[in-house]
């Protein structure tokens, strides 16, 4: 067992002496406001082959007046066919305690051999989206999005609700998945989430299970 230098919610292996984790920190810069109150900070950590050091990791804070209790960090870590490396968090805070308050701000960072810098912008429809999952080409993003490693934005189809389920012929549905995996020996993957049916008189929210068949 191995003890990490902060709080890890994601791991990503790039080779035995290359090993990336992210997470938030509650310690050191910028983690407290004047008046007192924790502001958790982003934070990531690089195995090396020998041990787990802490990485530089740009802070983030939101314009005055903060809102109540902020909380800012990483939660998800890829490594690219191409070898980049890429993390993806939020800087957030208490909702409830606020209204109307700011938004939610995504943090999107690639590490460019020496330090986080930020993402360029991704395409089209990939550009306010985030990954669920990755194969040896590009990232799956929500929203059934797919963003290639040479930063091609492509649009996932899908099947609708059939209207036994209630879901009427004008509804809106949109396809939220939270994990997807691929089936081993098959270029086929399973996603695992919920389809949103907007429409009049009757909303509803259902769970599927979904089928990706990858061509060429």
């Amino acid at each position: 067992m191995t003890r990490l230098p902060c709080h890890a919610s994601d791991l990503a292996v790039a080779g035995p002496d290359d090993v990336w984790a992210v997470g938030g920190r509650s310690t050191g810069s910028g983690t407290r406001l004047n008046y007192g109150e924790r502001y958790g900070q982003p934070a990531s950590m690089h195995w090396g082959g020998t041990s787990w050091r802490p990485v530089s990791t740009p802070q983030v804070r939101f314009e005055d007046p903060v809102p109540p209790e902020p909380s800012a960090g990483l939660g998800q870590v890829f490594v690219l066919g191409s070898g980049e490396v890429r993390a993806y968090g939020v800087n957030g805070f208490n909702h409830g305690e606020v209204d109307p308050g700011p938004v939610d701000e995504p943090i999107r960072l690639r590490w460019n051999g020496s330090k986080w810098v930020d993402q360029e912008p991704a395409p089209g429809g990939c550009a306010l989206r985030t990954p669920v999952g990755q194969d040896d080409k590009g990232l799956f993003l929500n929203g059934n999005w797919y963003l290639t490693d040479d930063g091609r934005c492509l649009k996932i189809k899908r099947h609708r609700l059939p209207l036994s389920t209630g879901a009427g012929r004008g509804s809106h549905q949109s396809l939220w998945l939270a994990e997807i995996h691929r089936i081993p020996g098959t270029d086929e993957w399973l996603g695992a989430g919920q389809v949103e049916v907007n429409q009049s008189g009757n909303p509803f929210d259902a769970p599927v299970v979904v089928r990706l068949k990858r061509g060429g």
